[in-house]
């Protein structure tokens, strides 16, 4: 079998492989937090926190502000789960050196483990993005539903999450189990989520610069009207950052006398 058969033949393979049952429960997961997110503005204690903490305008952003936390939430840990099998797994089931042994290159099982991941991490996106606005739209109808802001809005949200599972499938090449590896991508989550949380109990620490950067994802609905115009820098932005971080990966995962296999 000569080199580009065997890597035709194995990407084909990888592609069958990438679709796993997980992947349904997730989109599963979505349709039911943007069902249920939308009867949060029918709650008034809630709809009332939201606008005191957060800013919420009316009961979209209410909506919306848990959407997109579900959103990033669902999409970051499946991929975490997905990428687990790229290094962690097999390294840690003593299958990576034959992995690595096949008449491929490193390069191309990389890009062939995480090609198909990412086409379905985008498709689990797309089926959130459309929960929510199925939510938002079935419980505060449209009259403050604006759609463009919407889908500038969750692309951001999504390159987020591509920028922080990069930075954890680099860090996966560092450890050699599946606990150290959830830890690590606990703390990538956690370093995202985090400035959001601090600021309902402390908002006196953050400055209007740092509180516009770092609260997610109340920032995103903050300056909605720009929405578009900040997702036409920010996607790419993040997008190329993303890509920087998996090419520093297939770099690492190269240097043969590093990887212990």
């Amino acid at each position: 079998m000569t080199t580009p058969t065997a890597y035709a033949a194995y990407t084909r393979l990888e592609a069958r492989a990438a679709l796993r049952p997980h992947h349904p429960w997730a989109c599963a997961l979505l349709v039911v937090i943007g069902i249920g997110d939308g009867l949060l503005p029918g709650i008034p204690s809630i709809q009332h926190f939201f606008e005191a903490v957060f800013g919420a305008r009316n009961g979209v952003h209410t909506i919306l502000i848990n959407d997109y936390t579900g959103l990033l939430c669902v999409i970051y840990w499946v991929g975490v789960f997905d990428l687990l099998r790229v290094y962690v797994t097999p390294a840690e089931e003593r299958r990576l050196a034959l992995y690595l042994t096949k008449p491929i290159s490193r390069t191309r099982y990389f890009v062939s483990k995480l090609a198909p991941t990412m086409l379905i991490l985008t498709l689990v996106n797309v089926v959130g993005m459309l929960a929510a606005a199925g939510g938002v739209l079935a419980f505060a109808g449209p009259a403050d539903f604006r759609p463009g802001a919407f889908i500038a809005t969750s692309l951001m949200v999504f390159a987020l999450a591509v920028v922080m599972l990069a930075i954890a499938n680099l860090a996966f090449l560092f450890v050699r189990d599946t606990y150290n590896a959830i830890l690590v991508a606990a703390a990538v989550f956690i370093a995202a989520v985090l400035p959001g949380g601090m600021y309902m109990y402390r908002p006196d620490l953050f400055s209007p610069a740092l509180k516009d950067l770092l609260v997610f994802p109340a920032n995103l609905l903050w300056h909605e009207d720009d929405a578009p115009a900040i997702a036409a820098i920010g996607v790419p932005l993040m997008l190329a950052a993303a890509a920087v971080l998996t090419a520093l990966a297939a770099w690492r995962l190269n240097r043969t006398d590093t990887i212990k296999a």
